[in-house]
């Protein structure tokens, strides 16, 4: 698959490639059974990696490899997913990155957003379709970085726990948009521009909340998260940063 060779490319790259029991597999044959991915990769990057060889292998053990249960981001890293999944989101947007390592979800745990991100979870663990989504809470994170003030975050545990009497008039527009149907969990960048607009304290007392064109927000919301993450990760990837 073509996401695997760019997977291991950004690994190789970055220097997040290590040796291990993985590696290049030869058959009795001299064909190549295991390790496509990781030489198109080296290929592809011009950088040598070493890695495991191994010559000598049954013909028929190809039907054995990568069979077993893959490891998710949270057994390797110790994150959750509903945290990990905004660090997913936000290296998206900002590094154009779709299949993240874990070494790259714990480097942003670990950047200012990320510690955004554990105060607004610690303050609201609550799940609740679209309203704990990965936009809502990448930009009520985003807003606390930007701000230094609880309001992002209030807004968000109060319209997670559907506490009108909590709710900024801006949340009510937004939580009377989501329960008739306007607002769909799957167009994430609409609901993430939404979600910009929800958690800017400037705007709490509007009684509207319209989007007309997305590609009005998506620059300014790249720009924001980008400027809490480590600037070495953002550095480091630069070169894959693509327009949404």
């Amino acid at each position: 698959m073509r996401s695997k060779v760019v997977h291991f490319a950004r690994m190789i790259k970055t220097g997040q490639f290590h040796y291990t029991h993985q590696g290049i597999a030869i058959d009795t044959d001299g064909n190549l059974i295991d390790g496509q991915h990781r030489l198109h990769a080296i290929v592809e990057t011009a950088t040598p990696a070493t890695m495991q060889v191994s010559t000598g292998v049954s013909k028929h053990a190809w039907h054995a490899i990568d069979i077993g249960a893959k490891r998710r981001i949270s057994d390797i890293s110790g994150i959750v997913g509903r945290e990990s999944e905004v660090y997913r989101l936000a290296l998206h947007l900002t590094c154009n990155i779709s299949n993240p390592t874990a070494e790259e979800i714990i480097e942003l745990s670990n950047s200012q957003f990320g510690q955004a991100v554990k105060i607004l979870l610690q303050h609201c663990g609550t799940v609740r379709k679209i309203l704990s989504s990965a936009p809502m809470k990448t930009m009520a994170a985003a807003w606390f970085c930007e701000t230094g003030d609880m309001y992002s975050i209030h807004q968000y545990r109060a319209l997670v726990n559907v506490k009108f009497d909590d709710m900024s008039n801006q949340s009510k527009v937004f939580y009377q948009q989501v329960s008739t149907g306007r607002i769909h969990s799957s167009d994430r960048i609409d609901l993430l521009c939404r979600s910009y607009l929800l958690f800017d304290n400037s705007r709490k007392d509007e009684k509207k909340l319209m989007i007309h064109n997305v590609s009005d927000f998506t620059p300014k919301i790249r720009d924001m998260i980008r400027s809490y993450i480590h600037s070495t990760m953002v550095s480091n990837r630069a070169c894959m940063i693509l327009p949404l």
